[in-house]
């Protein structure tokens, strides 16, 4: 009897080991069949796929390469075409020509160089010639550019800081822009001909009681990405006057008073002008090459 019963504790194990060893060989041929699977899939579709993707980045980076070396061999040379018939004798181009040049010339360059120098010598050009109709033009021109930049600067910071204010002759005004900065603005005299056309309003500018020397006057000609003045606490403030009124022998200065960041100036496409030209020479040397 117990021969019989220690047969069949041997046959069961030997049973158990027989179904082991058949799933051992059916894990084996599964992990193979999986793995040949996956190395399947990786080298007929994930690689090729990576490898096409990679290509395409790479061809779109040249491309992207290409148009801004394109573009900015082309603004190069609109540049140095533009700058030259801006600045060219009177004797030569028309002043009226030259306005129309600098209209181009800020509507493709704003961001990039300070065109208020240009602005003031036609400025003073047709003020001498009482040439009302291109002074009108000119201002027309630094208002565009000056709402060009301001809509830029909104983009960049979403709290910006934009206070429209209202003053006449003589008046002052508070603006606080933070709870750190105290504007005190204060107009001053206008001392020009009935015939003239303002283009500047002379000013008086404090912050936290403190005198703004650099600021003598806000101007039409002046424009936020290079006429703006660094306070405390990473601020810059930069003044837009968008249009004087005249009522019953009195002038209205409707003007607005921008915050900006210190580093404003980081976040656009401004250069100083040597860079600029440095930038626009190194392209000329590699057309040479």
């Amino acid at each position: 009897m117990k021969t019989v019963v220690k047969n069949n504790s041997s046959d069961s194990k030997k049973s158990a080991k027989d179904w082991w060893d058949i799933l051992g060989k059916f894990s084996s041929i599964f992990q193979s069949l999986v793995i040949g699977i996956i190395t399947l899939y990786i080298t007929t579709l994930w690689l090729p796929v990576r490898e096409e993707k990679n290509r395409k980045n790479e061809m779109k980076t040249e491309i992207m390469s290409a148009r801004e070396q394109a573009s900015l061999s082309f603004r190069g040379e609109m540049f140095d075409k533009m700058y030259t018939s801006i600045v060219a004798s009177k004797n030569l181009i028309s002043i009226t020509e030259r306005v129309e040049k600098l209209r181009l010339f800020q509507e493709y360059f704003h961001d990039v160089f300070d065109g208020g120098p240009f602005f003031e010598c036609l400025y003073k050009e047709a003020q001498f010639k009482n040439d009302t109709k291109t002074i009108t033009n000119l201002v027309d021109i630094a208002r565009e550019n000056t709402r060009c930049q301001e809509n830029h600067i909104k983009e960049c910071y979403d709290s910006t800081f934009i206070k429209q204010d209202t003053l006449k002759l003589n008046d002052s005004d508070e603006i606080h822009i933070d709870e750190d900065h105290c504007i005190k603005i204060k107009i001053g005299t206008l001392e020009n001909n009935n015939n003239d056309i303002t283009v500047s309003i002379p000013v008086t500018v404090y912050v936290n009681e403190i005198l703004i020397d650099e600021i003598k006057d806000i101007s039409y000609f002046h424009f936020p990405f290079s006429q703006n003045y660094r306070l405390s606490k990473n601020h810059r403030i930069a003044f837009r006057l968008d249009s004087l009124v005249y009522t019953k022998n009195q002038c209205e200065i409707i003007f607005a008073v921008m915050e900006l960041k210190n580093d404003f100036l980081q976040t656009t496409h401004w250069l100083p002008l040597n860079e600029l030209v440095e930038g626009l020479n190194s392209i000329k040397g590699d057309k040479k090459d």
